[in-house]
């Protein structure tokens, strides 16, 4: 019987097993790692293109708006002299899309969304999918008394600090128009009621109340509690 020599080389192969199992591991946690890093980069890249298309969504809407009511006020005028040029709809105040028959400061009435139906466009709204808001500078109203070169606007915006004004002075806005966007703060926008609050959209910032009929108004930076944009 003729015995097999035992070969050095037959136990190799198994020696090394350990380090590669050891290379293979490594790679795959490298693998997950990166994975890991592409899904964040990824889910952020896409939470960014969200934002910035929303913010497009709101400027386009208020753009919008802002041409319509200029437009609608240009167009005003018949043989009566009931409608005149310069005219200004009131605010709509129950969300049916239409003009309020009259409006005031006192009343605490110039303030409410946007007419659009009365305006003749469609229902915009910023990018959160709330519509927008509307404040009217009490002399411009459709029942204001005279309106000619020398009326000038009555409504107040103030910068980011509160306390620099952006209208200019003498001749301050005669309309603002709002993107509330989400609820923000204690805002709360479930009942119908809670719906049609001005104070569930338009938000407060260094001592300046945006949901305050007549002003003064601010654009204010965004933060956890105001995230209003507007153009007057």
């Amino acid at each position: 019987m003729t015995t097999r020599p035992w070969s050095r080389t037959r136990g190799v192969p198994r020696a090394g097993l350990p380090a590669r199992q050891k290379g293979m591991a490594l790679l795959v946690m490298l693998a997950l790692v990166v994975v890991s890093v592409i899904t964040v980069l990824v889910t952020s890249l896409n939470r960014v293109s969200i934002a910035v298309e929303r913010d497009k969504k709101t400027s386009e809407a208020l753009a919008i708006a802002k041409e319509a009511l200029i437009g609608w006020s240009a167009k005003r005028g018949n043989d009566t002299g009931t409608a005149r040029p310069g005219d200004f709809p009131c605010p709509d105040r129950d969300d049916d899309g239409n003009a309020e028959g009259s409006c005031s400061t006192a009343g605490g009435t110039s303030i409410g969304r946007l007419p659009w139906k009365t305006l003749g466009i469609e229902r915009l709204t910023d990018g959160n999918g709330e519509a927008l808001w509307y404040a009217l500078s009490n002399n411009f109203r459709i029942s204001a008394a005279i309106i000619n070169s020398n009326s000038r606007g009555q409504l107040l915006v103030y910068g980011p600090d509160g306390s620099t004004l952006i209208t200019e002075s003498g001749y301050d806005a005669i309309a603002v128009i709002f993107a509330p966007g989400p609820a923000a703060g204690a805002q709360v926008r479930n009942t119908a009621a809670e719906k049609n609050a001005v104070v569930n959209y338009l938000d407060t910032a260094n001592g300046r109340n945006n949901a305050s009929t007549g002003g003064p108004f601010i654009a204010g930076d965004k933060s956890d509690t105001f995230n209003d944009r507007l153009v007057f």
